[in-house]
């Protein structure tokens, strides 16, 4: 009886946080050339800055787009710049909580984020190669409930959603920006530094593997196996997902195509997932949903049966059977929490404060990074953190699963800490198989 009741207590919660905030697009104006702190920015499809372009492409709770309008603006303002140079583009799709309103603080976190690679950007790429920084935002109703205590009920409405968004129209928009990656290597004669670097957070992390996974496996499986050494070309140039809130059972198929043979010495990462250790709402909180959920479903009898309950269960960070890396800090005391109620008006509320890594360390790691000795290195250092092999893959599969130290990620959340930070841009610059800083 008990287990009953868990059932329909799920899903009337289901039911009940589908409802609240309606499903709208934020982003309805296609004149773009302001400044996201003016009011009417707030409606523009893509603000225009000195430092960067960053586009809106927002989708409903069924995966359609909002208005195919914003990603034929997108796609035409980077095919204007592609003509002229190489660029960085940024994806980024947002977790729970959140949406693409103009000042949600994984836009304006989003923001800085642009900033501070346009500044690396300037300071390390030879003179006038600098490349246009990029930024596309994906958007969804992360959040349907504007009441505090109601949005924490959300967890699992919002995982389903998540997940149905990812198998929509994103997909597209993906492979739109592939073609247009492309389209820039077949203009220019030589090396194309043009990259296409996808992340996504929490349930952004879900949305972007139901986008992308199919695609991998099947990179994966058109690899040549015949041969010792097989090269795996990524979907663009890197995915990352940071604490991302799906089942290690989904992962699996990824892990298994990674032990079926050795690689090509220099090949990239084209697949990672990096998880903190502090992250509550996948270790304990994920768990606990999947606990109602998994007793719907068969497993066979014996040891497989008993591994595949417990990867459909836990979340895939979670699962240290899956895990290639450990992200670890130094003996350095943590930052001291920043006071969110005091930053200004439409700012990213989060540690972006911290000193950046000066140029030349940046330069000295991208470089180490390139030499694809680092992930194989016992513990290879970054400014603010280092990187330790588990052995449990060939040191250059082209998929990490990286443990994370919760001095570096101190939660599900607060992923815009400067050492996490300094450590993804270190990874998007060492993305793609062509050198970018000489």
């Amino acid at each position: 009886m008990r287990l009953r009741q868990q059932i329909v207590l799920a899903l009337a919660t289901t039911a009940f946080v589908g409802c609240g905030l309606p499903v709208v697009q934020h982003h309805t104006d296609p004149t773009p050339g302001c400044h996201p702190e003016d009011e009417e920015c707030s409606r523009a499809f893509i603000e225009e800055r000195d430092e960067y372009l960053l586009g809106f492409v927002e989708f409903d709770d069924l995966g359609w787009a909002h208005d195919r309008r914003q990603q034929a603006a997108l796609v035409e303002r980077i095919e204007r710049e592609i003509e002229q140079r190489d660029v960085l583009m940024l994806v980024f799709a947002h977790g729970w909580k959140h949406d693409s309103r103009t000042c949600d603080s994984n836009v304006t976190c989003f923001r800085t984020i642009l900033r501070q690679l346009y500044e690396t950007e300037q300071a390390l790429a030879p003179k006038g190669e600098a490349r246009r920084i990029i930024g596309i935002y994906v958007g969804w109703r992360g959040t349907s409930w504007d009441n505090r205590l109601l949005k924490q009920l959300t967890f699992y409405g919002r995982k389903a959603t998540a997940q149905k968004v990812g198998s929509g129209a994103v997909t597209e928009l993906l492979v739109r920006l592939k073609q247009l990656r492309q389209q820039r290597r077949d203009l220019v004669s030589g090396p194309s530094t043009t990259r296409l670097v996808i992340v996504g957070h929490s349930f952004g992390g879900a949305l972007i593997f139901s986008a992308t996974s199919q695609l991998i496996m099947e990179r994966m499986a058109i690899a040549d196996l015949s041969a010792d050494d097989r090269r795996v070309d990524g979907f663009g140039d890197l995915v990352v997902l940071v604490n991302p809130a799906f089942e290690a059972a989904r992962y699996q198929p990824i892990h298994a195509a990674l032990e079926d043979g050795d690689f090509v010495a220099d090949q990239n990462p084209i697949f990672v997932v990096v998880t903190s250790r502090g992250d509550t709402a996948t270790k304990n909180l994920f768990p606990r949903g999947r606990a109602i959920s998994i007793q719907f479903d068969d497993y066979p009898q014996g040891e497989r049966g008993r591994f595949q309950k417990r990867a459909s269960k836990h979340a895939v960070g979670h699962f240290d059977e899956f895990r290639t890396h450990s992200l670890e800090t130094y003996d350095t005391p943590e930052p001291d929490p920043q006071d969110k109620s005091k930053v200004a008006l439409c700012q990213c509320p989060f540690l972006l404060t911290g000193e950046p890594t000066p140029p030349d360390l940046v330069s000295d790691n991208a470089a180490a990074l390139r030499s694809h000795d680092w992930r194989s290195d016992p513990e290879f250092t970054f400014p603010s953190s280092k990187l330790v092999w588990d052995d449990l893959l060939p040191p250059n599969a082209p998929v990490m699963v990286i443990s994370v130290h919760p001095s570096i990620v101190p939660n599900h959340v607060d992923i815009y800490q400067p050492a996490f930070v300094d450590f993804l841009r270190h990874l998007i610059i060492a993305a793609g198989e062509e050198q970018v800083y000489r």
